[in-house]
């Protein structure tokens, strides 16, 4: 928090002039706070609206304020949940009022990487391997296909992930639509097997594309999401 707060205002033994500077604190205090997540005082068309929303970890919810529909918030996943301590981070969650029977709160887990690239159907080779020529990207380092292995790339990521527990979501399509299964391959970067928990998965991961329809691996787009971890 910016500055402190005066508990006493106004403050009933000193005078109304003295009393000035004590108000005037609290206010300076409550603009600089709340301009930390909000739009205070900054603009007719800006006024009111968040920054951004932090939050503090709490307990999961029993019930909601008032006459509010739903409730954003986060809290450090628990044992149960993620066994390894290495994935026992803070996470959002969302929580509102559900049909009966239901979950009434749900995880908010993020997309920690995701791109969509263009495979060159003669030999496989991305596009280009740079970033700006990439169709999508979050979080990708690089892209490059592993000589070694048949429809393999492999992917290393901007910012490691904290953990090695993540989803690995993707899709590849030919120019037909035909879909392609997308397997994640427990290699580094030269092709060697890796167990599941080596620290390499935290950095990139290795995918293989099965099903293409030529050993050229035709297929045209490849896209992929790194979820959780």
């Amino acid at each position: 928090m910016v500055g402190s707060w005066n508990v006493i205002s106004p403050d009933g033994t000193k005078s109304v002039k003295k009393n000035e500077d004590v108000i005037q604190n609290n206010t300076t205090y409550l603009k600089a706070n709340l301009n930390l997540d909000h739009h205070w005082d900054t603009g007719s068309t800006t006024d009111g609206f968040h920054r951004q929303i932090s939050t503090v970890d709490r307990a999961d919810p029993t019930a909601l304020l008032g006459a509010t529909d739903g409730m954003y918030y986060s809290r450090e996943k628990t044992t149960t949940e993620a066994p390894e301590t290495d994935s026992q981070f803070s996470e959002p969650f969302f929580y509102h009022t559900p049909d009966a029977g239901v979950t009434n709160y749900y995880s908010q887990m993020g997309i920690r990487a995701m791109i969509n690239v263009t495979i060159l159907k003669t030999n496989g080779s991305i596009v280009q391997n740079d970033s700006n020529d990439w169709n999508y990207m979050h979080n990708i380092d690089t892209i490059t296909k592993v000589a070694s292995h048949s429809g393999t790339y492999s992917i290393v990521f901007i910012d490691p992930l904290p953990s090695n527990k993540y989803i690995v979501v993707g899709s590849a399509r030919e120019e037909s639509n035909d879909p392609r299964t997308v397997q994640i391959s427990r290699r580094d970067s030269a092709g060697e097997v890796k167990p599941y928990n080596d620290v390499v998965l935290k950095t990139g991961v290795v995918i293989t594309v099965f099903g293409a329809s030529s050993a050229t691996n035709s297929f045209d787009n490849l896209m992929l999401m790194i979820v959780g971890g």
